[in-house]
């Protein structure tokens, strides 16, 4: 029987990271349980991208720069181990109606929260693209290029390779890519350290909550023997197959 009182219940990268801030920032006890090895089944086919840019959102906009915040971070504590950039997001359209779209989501930028817009539709500004960007740089908010003379400026840096139809190229700043594997190894390297325990293999097979609050969990180990867990509360991470813990 392991006394606890939390228990997450898969090692993708969510389990993992809830364990890690359950563990680290509240200092829980975790256990983290999965009939997989760590990180070994969605999380290993992630696109390994973020940006802080959506359109029509300010919940979804206000969540991911904090999200942002939280990954630089766990980059600057590991010497940026999992190698987060700051490459942004280009947007492309090669139609007016494109264009006039984009110019509008430039206007409307504001009111996501999220700083302001720069438009340019002339060549001579001095706004050049570069992918070695620091992971933790301030960047624009959002920048859009108007028209073939702008786009090619801002592309000069790079080999040729956009149509020369495109009308409009839009550029989020706060925006880039990682590797979600070596991320998830160090959160859970720092949730083991403070104290997170993990099984694998291991099945949740029952929740106990007999007068409307958790008070247990049975999980089945690697022989077939049952495990009791102490726990008052349960997180489901279990990814393709949370509907099956929920009716648990």
């Amino acid at each position: 029987r392991h006394g606890t009182r939390g228990s997450a219940a898969a090692h993708g990268v969510a389990g993992v990271a809830a364990a890690h801030y359950l563990a680290t920032a509240k200092g829980a006890k975790v256990i983290l349980a999965d009939q997989r090895p760590p990180l070994s089944h969605t999380s290993a086919l992630s696109t390994e991208c973020y940006r802080a840019y959506w359109a029509n959102s300010k919940p979804m906009t206000a969540m991911m720069h904090r999200s942002i915040d939280l990954l630089e971070e766990r980059a600057r504590e590991c010497d940026n181990a999992f190698h987060m950039s700051r490459r942004g997001y280009w947007f492309v359209t090669a139609t007016e109606q494109g264009a006039k779209h984009q110019r509008k989501m430039a206007q409307e930028v504001g009111l996501l929260g999220y700083g302001d817009a720069r438009v340019y539709d002339h060549g001579d500004h001095s706004v050049r693209y570069t992918a070695d960007t620091s992971y933790d740089a301030v960047t624009d908010a959002l920048t859009v290029f108007q028209g073939p003379a702008a786009i090619n400026a801002f592309t000069a840096n790079l080999p040729r390779f956009l149509t020369a139809e495109a009308t409009s190229l839009m550029h989020v700043g706060r925006a880039g890519w990682m590797s979600a594997q070596q991320m998830g190894e160090h959160l859970l390297h720092r949730a083991r350290a403070a104290g997170a325990e993990t099984l694998t293999p291991a099945s949740l097979v029952a929740v106990h909550a007999p007068d409307g609050a958790i008070g247990g969990a049975t999980l089945i180990g690697a022989r077939g023997e049952e495990i009791e867990v102490r726990c008052g509360a349960i997180v489901n991470c279990a990814g393709p197959y949370a509907a099956s813990v929920d009716l648990l």
